[in-house]
């Protein structure tokens, strides 16, 4: 399997890429915390520990009003610290996957945008995002640079989102018209991605590296783009207030630099690859983006483990308080299994208390799990014997204040210890609990050595948990 080392992994199209190379690549995804890529030292050590065979850099300083303000803050990231992937990649033999933006050019041309236009940049958003991608060019050989524009989806704040909750709460905006661009949906922007580092892993030798443009289509301006978008919730259900967006003349007071307004701003990949190279086919989307982000999706977050997802709803918020689903079987069946749920569990446990690690087999479960009140850390051990990951374990904290999920797919082992004074915990499940087929593991077993961060020694566990078999013992998963 292809490793990859994913950059920006909190961000917007971070976190939709990592979703995307689920069960298509050994994943190392990086933050800020993890990882800065404005510090050389740390961006070798990470590339020379994972090895990777592609690393895809989605982390960029974006804020363009604050890079105006602080242009240095802004190169650090976008110039210095594309500099230094770019060093790191060549130096383990990765091919680096780049985003870059429509802002390196002046908006002055009349007509689509070629990757061959010469780039002339009006801030310093736009010079600093030029400058990383001319660090890549220099200093790795093996890079594909996309650029792209008005990216929109996923679980951050943008444009949609912006427009949706002005809509519901004041009523409208006004909306410039004389501004135009292509739309991008972040969840193609992300398989493409995907789909790149996949052929870059396996065709490395042959891939036609370069720069190329990506982005969705038809054209249209903000005020067109932000109508469609409340039709389209409205079709959905989602309840605005009658007014519709207004119609601004010209764009509001900026202290950015910005590219003119264009007549004919769409801009799509239309560079060709040598004849003698393997097309990339980067094909612009067509039509009108269809899909929106709404309140009852989810942020879905591969861990370690394959088909072990973390999820994360988004409340929406306003002066009453927030709101949100907490599940929704047809995105669910669509996005992260195509399973029937049959039985709800609720526990309630002190601090210290420590369950598991508990499966089922025959008769096995999937379990979503969630804390709704107070916090625990949860564990859960893949006991598949046909998993590349058998045998190993991941732990997260679940807690009512970040009101994270856990899936499990049958097949896993799962426990949890609670770290607050109580903790309430929602087991939501495949199948009907049944004791005959129960089998626990030790929470101690030194096979498995599961770190519980424990702050009393021992747990507080059932007579049942106490006598848990070894993990050498224990039955498994085909």
């Amino acid at each position: 399997m292809m490793r990859v080392w994913l950059t920006g992994a909190n961000g917007q199209i971070g976190r939709l890429t990592a979703l995307a190379l689920h069960g298509r690549a050994a994943l190392t995804a990086t933050a800020r915390r993890d990882t800065d890529i404005r510090d050389r030292a740390a961006v070798l050590r990470t590339a020379a520990a994972v090895r990777p065979h592609v690393i895809i850099n989605t982390a960029a300083h974006t804020d363009v009003d604050a890079a105006e303000r602080r242009p240095a803050a802004a190169f650090a990231v976008n110039a210095h610290g594309a500099a230094h992937l770019a060093e790191a990649a060549h130096a383990v033999g990765a091919t680096l996957l780049h985003l870059s933006t429509d802002y390196v050019f002046d908006g002055q041309k009349n007509a689509p945008y070629r990757e061959d236009d010469p780039p002339n940049p009006v801030n310093h958003y736009g010079a600093s995002k030029l400058a990383g991608e001319q660090h890549i060019i220099r200093h790795c050989p093996r890079h594909l640079i996309l650029r792209t524009a008005w990216v929109f989806g996923g679980h951050t704040r943008h444009f949609v989102r912006t427009i949706l909750d002005k809509a519901r709460t004041h009523g409208g905006a006004d909306i410039v018209a004389d501004r135009f661009g292509a739309p991008t949906f972040a969840d193609d922007l992300a398989a493409v991605l995907a789909d790149l580092a996949q052929r870059a892993a396996a065709n490395p030798d042959t891939l036609p590296y370069g720069t190329y443009h990506y982005c969705g289509a038809p054209h249209t301006h903000w005020h067109d783009f932000a109508r469609h978008a409340c039709r389209h919730a409205l079709r959905h259900g989602l309840a605005l207030s009658p007014n519709r967006p207004n119609c601004a003349p010209s764009a509001p007071p900026t202290t950015r630099p910005q590219p003119r307004a264009r007549p004919i701003p769409a801009w799509t990949a239309a560079k060709s690859p040598a004849p003698s190279a393997s097309p990339l086919r980067l094909a612009k989307r067509t039509g009108t983006p269809a899909r929106l982000d709404f309140p009852h999706m989810m942020t879905i977050t591969p861990t370690p483990l394959p088909d072990l997802l973390l999820l994360q709803p988004h409340p929406h918020r306003d002066r009453r308080g927030w709101f949100m689903e907490t599940f929704h079987a047809d995105w669910f069946a669509e996005h992260v299994a195509p399973v029937h749920f049959v039985q709800d569990n609720c526990s309630v446990s002190r601090r210290g208390v420590l369950r598991g690690l508990h499966y089922q087999l025959p008769h096995p479960q999937g379990k979503l799990i969630e804390a709704v009140q107070g916090e625990i850390f949860d564990v859960a051990v893949d006991m598949r014997r046909s998993s590349p990951t058998f045998g190993q374990w991941f732990g997260t904290v679940l807690s009512a204040r970040n009101r994270r999920r856990l899936w499990l797919p049958a097949g896993f082992a799962h426990g949890f210890y609670t770290l607050s004074r109580q903790a309430r915990c929602h087991y939501r499940c495949t199948a009907y609990y049944r004791p005959e087929a129960q089998h626990t593991i030790a929470w101690n077993d030194p096979d498995l050595a599961v770190d519980w961060q424990l702050s009393t020694t021992p747990p507080l566990l059932s007579p049942n948990d106490a006598a848990g078999l070894p993990f050498a013992a224990a039955p498994r998963f085909p």
